[in-house]
Parts: structure tokens; C-alpha cells; sequence
């Protein structure tokens, strides 16, 4: 069974590794951009397996050259869904 806030990661991670891909980068570009030397903290990010700080999804944006207000917008509509199941005591779908 996953749990909501398991959902919310992997939704969260998905998303962002859609706008990776899009953007014509591999995990490892996007870590060298942050100043990583392994593409492990993307790969932990994109899986769901920890949440990205603010500050690291803006940092991912800028690197993917993506407009914040229409990924602020998409990020809003998965915390809508998360939070309403939250409310209601429900698993999210």
C-alpha cells in the first residue's frame, strides 16, 4: 500500500525528472549543475525516495530553463490532490 506522502514524493519526482528529460539532460548534467559529483541525489529525488527542498526545485529549474510560474502551478495542482485525500482521511489516487 503506498501512502500519501509516498505518492506526493514519487509525483513530485516524476514530474521533475519529466522536465530533466525534456530539457536534453541526464541525471549526471543535472548533478554537476548543483555541484554534485554523483547524479545519486537526482536519482533519490526523481524515484520518490526524498523531497527537494524549495531551493533545490528552483535551482533544478533554472538548470532545465523552466518558467517558474507554470511549474509552481503544476506543483500546486499535486499538492491539491495530496492535501484533499490528506483532509478527507483517504489514500490519493
Amino acid at each position: 500500500m503506498v501512502h500519501n506522502k509516498e505518492w506526493l514524493n514519487r509525483k513530485i519526482g516524476e514530474y521533475l525528472q519529466n522536465l530533466r528529460k525534456e530539457a536534453g539532460m541526464s541525471q549526471g548534467d543535472a548533478a554537476s549543475a548543483l555541484n554534485y559529483t554523483s547524479n545519486q541525489f537526482i536519482s533519490n529525488i526523481e524515484r520518490g525516495v526524498c523531497t527537494p527542498s524549495p531551493g533545490i526545485i528552483h535551482k533544478l529549474l533554472e538548470t532545465y530553463s523552466i518558467s517558474d510560474c507554470k511549474v509552481v502551478e503544476d506543483l500546486l495542482a499535486i499538492q491539491l490532490k495530496f492535501l484533499s485525500a490528506e483532509f478527507k482521511g483517504k489514500k490519493v489516487k
